[in-house]
């Protein structure tokens, strides 16, 4: 019985040796596959440790991309501000041109009208005074032909005048010359 007792523990032990052979197998195996899993486990790591650098990387290039919009979006806000005030002032100029080419419009149309009544009643002045010069100019001519006629009927009295006197004269002298 004893060796029976002892067969019967070797072949507990046998099987229990093939059960942890092959328990030890499959550990093995488990272990083969964790440590599969955890090179790609740690190649996952390490990789979502790159993408996770390239993401702060990409995240800080974003922060520093939105922070420039923000700064150029105040300045567009900044300059568009500027750029209304200076349209409004600009508009305001253009406003006042107008008013001041509307009020140089009416003046002038004021200065066209005067100017031309100026030029009607000096147009009738100037017809009247060429009216007036022409009969002066007429009565002149009348008056230097009636002189004319006067100093030639003056000329010519004289000379009878002259004649007939200086004849009476010498004819006196003569005859008192003779009579002497």
């Amino acid at each position: 019985m004893a060796e029976a007792e002892m067969d019967n523990l070797r072949d507990q032990y046998q099987a229990e040796r093939v059960n942890l052979v092959r328990e030890r197998e499959e550990l093995q195996k488990e272990l083969d596959v964790a440590t599969n899993i955890e090179m790609r486990c740690r190649d996952e790591i390490a990789q979502l440790k790159k993408d996770a650098e390239s993401l702060r990387n990409h995240h800080k290039d974003c922060r520093s991309l939105y922070n420039n919009l923000q700064s150029d979006l105040f300045n567009a806000r900044q300059v568009s501000v500027e750029a209304r005030a200076e349209l409004n002032e600009v508009q305001k100029g253009l406003d006042d041109s107008h008013d001041k080419y509307a009020k140089l419009v009416v003046e002038m149309r004021l200065l066209e009208e005067k100017n031309a009544a100026q030029v009607t009643r000096l147009g009738s002045e100037r017809c009247e005074h060429l009216r007036e010069k022409r009969e002066a100019v007429e009565k002149q001519k009348k008056a230097e032909a009636e002189i004319k006629r006067l100093r030639d009927e003056n000329y010519s009295l004289s000379s009878e005048f002259r004649s007939g006197t200086l004849e009476d004269e010498l004819r006196k002298a003569l005859e008192e010359e003779i009579s002497n």
